[in-house]
């Protein structure tokens, strides 16, 4: 315990050096965090989790948000058995899904230490050894429910549970692939990822964000929403053969590339918080999807810079 604890004002606390945030994939999914992927049984979470790590991996766009460098990625699968995941990894092959992605890592069958429980200290070495290793920027841990033995209905066990992986994750992004309780059809009509994850509320209050996968393959729906952005619902459709994801609803944004860009070039004073109001107004779109389409694209009124940058520069997010 130092002598004497330090206290700032407001100010002199927005001074203190600290790292800028940043974005493994630009807009949706920042550098470090915590988000909870979340369906209920069967309804394709390791998918979009392997669509999730395979384009980080590689530096390719994720549902239209650009992924500017390829970023290492570490995917703990703790749930599927073994010769299940075998089998899938030979489906993705037999499909021409690729497999030599050398930024994307998983542990060596026998290597493997089940149960991963980080909240004991063996569990923990492990951790630790495998991170110092790798380094990656993104870990996937699938399923939340494998790394712990404690109560999920438990605030106060929970606790422990996301306290014990704060040290251990410093730094990165973390994705918990969870379950939630039976949707049923009412929750679909308005689904709240809040209510629909299962276990304790500490959970989704604990994390930076949610994405919430339900509804019927192969088009599926998915939510998510973050601390950085406001909730925004797509068409997540499956493919038959692999088990993978497209996101066709996003497809049709890209005509609006064009439009978005002759806004900016219409009104070069505005700021792009300033853009993105003027654009739900007279094009009928989100200020998510204003952002998300102009992250990919230069910024053309003010030369050199992505839309998404200046957003966090100017409007403090």
């Amino acid at each position: 315990m130092p002598d004497r604890i330090r206290t700032v004002s407001p100010l002199e606390y927005l001074a203190v050096p600290r790292p800028h945030l940043q974005w493994l994939v630009q807009g949706l999914i920042p550098r470090p965090a915590y988000l909870l992927l979340m369906g209920p049984p069967k309804a394709g979470k390791s998918f979009l989790a392997w669509n999730i790590a395979s384009a980080v991996a590689q530096g390719l766009p994720l549902m239209g948000y650009p992924v500017i460098n390829p970023h290492r990625v570490l995917y703990l699968q703790l749930d599927t058995k073994e010769a299940a995941w075998m089998e899938r990894l030979q489906k993705f092959s037999e499909h021409q899904i690729p497999l030599d992605v050398p930024n994307l890592r998983l542990i060596h069958q026998d290597d493997m230490m089940l149960p991963l429980l980080v909240t004991s200290d063996k569990g923990r070495a492990y951790c630790h050894a495998l991170l110092s290793q790798e380094d990656p920027a993104l870990v996937i841990l699938d399923v939340l429910r494998e790394v712990h033995d404690e109560d999920e209905n438990d605030s106060t066990t929970m606790k422990k549970v996301f306290d014990a992986m704060e040290p251990l994750f410093a730094g990165r992004t973390v994705i918990l692939v969870h379950h939630t309780r039976k949707i049923s059809p009412d929750d679909r009509l308005s689904p709240d990822p809040v209510t629909l994850s299962r276990g304790s509320s500490y959970i989704t209050g604990r994390v930076d964000g949610y994405w919430l996968l339900y509804g019927d393959a192969p088009n599926r729906k998915l939510v998510f929403e973050s601390r950085f952005m406001e909730q925004t619902t797509v068409t997540a459709r499956q493919s038959p053969e692999t088990g993978l994801f497209t996101f066709p609803d996003l497809d049709k944004d890209v005509a609006l590339g064009p439009k978005l860009a002759a806004l900016c070039i219409a009104h070069p004073e505005k700021k792009h918080s300033e853009l993105a109001s003027l654009a739900a107004s007279t094009l009928g779109i989100k200020r998510t999807t204003y952002y998300r389409i102009m992250a990919a694209m230069p910024c053309v009124h003010r030369p050199g810079q992505a839309a998404m940058s200046h957003r966090i520069d100017t409007d403090r997010v």
